[in-house]
């Protein structure tokens, strides 16, 4: 309302309602805006993207992603917010499914339809005042299903009790002719790598090749997520941030899976977007 651009978390609302309310808003006044899925601007991401859009790997037919955690497998971790649905909207779906929801998106295209089933591993924390336990109500993993535009099939998985796993990303894409395995670390800056099988030879040999990328000041040179967004503010047209649109389909992607649990069946992207 005061008119200032701004920069949003992800995922950028705890509903579809108020994320729909938040981009109707922003669209109507046309204000500078990003959201943070800051996945987008690490070099190997930036490498796929520029491989994909190539078309190296011919018609992409499968996904497989995963974002996993192993920080929540233990019964001593008080209910905070995360816990706690009318808090965090939902647990590992929203907390770490919405960046990789984004990437997919961002690498290869729009979902169409999509299904999941989660669970809650630890139902009980000790509550904050120290008052006794309380229920927990937002989801420790998510594991889903989904076709994407171009006939693409997808799988996923999300969850915070994967043990001895710190932040740790993965991201296969297979086409008519190549594939491409992205993967991330700790969630450390300088531990993303991409490796690529291109071509009938390094299929038939199975043979990977790693891309050997580098951080901001190495062979492949990507800017930072407040780089970007300087840039946006300065008129100086750049692709990469996502803004306000990309985290509400984002977020009706959430909506959709989250609501395919109750339902058991597949939902339709499109019936909760907007356009």
């Amino acid at each position: 309302k005061s008119g200032k651009a701004y920069v949003l978390e992800k995922p950028v609302a705890m509903t579809l309602a108020e994320a729909k309310e938040l981009y109707l808003a922003t669209k109507n006044t046309g204000l500078t805006n990003a959201v943070g899925f800051s996945y987008r601007y690490l070099p190997a991401v930036q490498k796929a993207k520029e491989i994909i859009s190539s078309g190296a790997l011919g018609k992409i037919h499968h996904v497989y992603a995963q974002y996993i955690e192993g920080k929540d497998d233990n019964e001593n971790i008080p209910l905070l917010w995360r816990y706690q649905k009318e808090l965090a909207g939902s647990g590992s779906l929203g907390d770490l499914g919405s960046h990789m929801l984004d990437m997919m998106r961002y690498l290869v295209g729009d979902f169409n339809e999509v299904i999941g089933t989660s669970g809650i591993i630890i139902p009980k924390r000790q509550k904050l005042d120290g008052s006794g336990l309380g229920d927990v109500t937002t989801e420790d993993y998510f594991h889903a299903m989904a076709t994407m535009e171009n006939d693409i099939s997808a799988t996923m998985c999300f969850t915070k009790f994967a043990w001895g796993r710190k932040n740790s990303q993965r991201l296969e894409i297979y086409g008519s002719r190549g594939g491409l395995i992205y993967t991330l670390e700790n969630g450390l800056r300088g531990s993303d790598h991409l490796k690529v099988c291109l071509g009938n030879e390094l299929a038939l040999t199975g043979d990977w090749v790693d891309m050997n990328l580098k951080g901001f000041d190495g062979v492949y040179n990507t800017k930072s997520q407040m780089d970007c967004f300087a840039e946006k503010m300065l008129g100086i047209k750049n692709t990469i941030p996502a803004d306000i649109e990309d985290g509400y389909y984002v977020q009706g992607i959430i909506e959709a899976m989250m609501n395919s649990t109750q339902s058991r069946t597949w939902h339709k992207v499109s019936d909760y977007i907007i356009k």
